[in-house]
């Protein structure tokens, strides 16, 4: 199993993917269920982790509604991702930087990037949740 780091760019993308329990992506990798998906976003000056959830279910952007697969083609997105109750919201963001250390890349670097595992435990055992 693979897991990925997804950056969020928008207060209403971040809303939307801890209310919605989804998110909708454009890259394509390789998606499957109990993937961990580390959503990360810049917060306080630097780039963090902010929560996390496990993919229940993946959707094409073709298998949607009419309406919601205009959107998916209007903003470039191509999959669905479902998480469920498995979404994890964190108290305070985790410095990404503090996690990777070397293997740090910035910004728009860590979108779709796969985590390693050791990576993993590592923000499992410092994240606080709401």
């Amino acid at each position: 199993m693979t897991d990925y780091i997804l950056r969020i760019s928008k207060d209403e993308y971040e809303e939307g993917v801890f209310t919605n329990l989804c998110y909708y992506v454009g890259v394509t990798r390789q998606w499957g269920p109990g993937s961990k998906i580390f959503f990360a976003r810049k917060k306080k000056g630097r780039d963090s982790f902010i929560g996390h959830g496990v993919i229940e279910r993946i959707e094409g952007a073709s298998e949607l509604p009419k309406e919601e697969r205009d959107e998916c083609q209007r903003r470039g997105w191509k999959w669905k991702l479902y998480f469920g109750s498995s979404i994890c919201k964190y108290q305070e963001p985790v410095s990404i930087k503090e996690i990777l250390g070397e293997d740090y890349k910035p910004g728009k670097y860590l979108h779709g990037r796969i985590i390693q595992p050791e990576a993993v435990e590592a923000v499992l055992r410092v994240a606080r949740y709401l």
